[in-house]
């Protein structure tokens, strides 16, 4: 997040990891939650939950469950770029919502979860949405 922070990708955030425990007391689940802010307006909502199992005494980490809503926000409404999520299922039924420049639904595609970007750059491509759109308006 510094690298996106020096660059002027981000201007602020509200990104919070949640531990749980399970009854050994072991880390079981790690909860990724809140809000990155880009400058053009740019905002990018996250909810993202990582199952820790462990594998000969190792803890393995893996994504179980995607929400990634990116909007625009003009003049107090918000305007829909694109979302990632498996909210109706594991981690095979993530998926990619596209919208047109009005912010319309305009379909979806299935997503690899092998292929799933980084968070890195699904925050780039918000910034990227966001400031090609506003200058559009200019």
């Amino acid at each position: 997040m510094g690298v996106l922070y020096a660059e002027g990708v981000i201007e602020h955030d509200t990104l919070q990891f949640t531990e749980t425990e399970g009854r050994v007391g072991r880390l079981e689940l790690v909860q990724l939650d809140g809000i990155v802010y880009t400058p053009a307006g740019g905002v990018l909502e996250t909810h993202k939950s990582l199952s820790v199992e462990y594998r000969r005494g190792s803890p393995y980490v893996s994504t179980s469950r995607y929400v990634y809503m990116a909007l625009r926000r003009i003049d107090g409404s918000a305007q829909s770029l694109f979302r990632y999520d498996n909210s109706h299922g594991d981690v095979q039924t993530l998926h990619r919502h596209y919208f047109d420049d009005a912010g319309r639904p305009a379909g979806q595609e299935p997503v690899d979860p092998e292929r799933m970007p980084y968070m890195d750059d699904v925050i780039r491509a918000t910034a990227r949405l966001a400031s090609y759109l506003a200058s559009r308006e200019q």
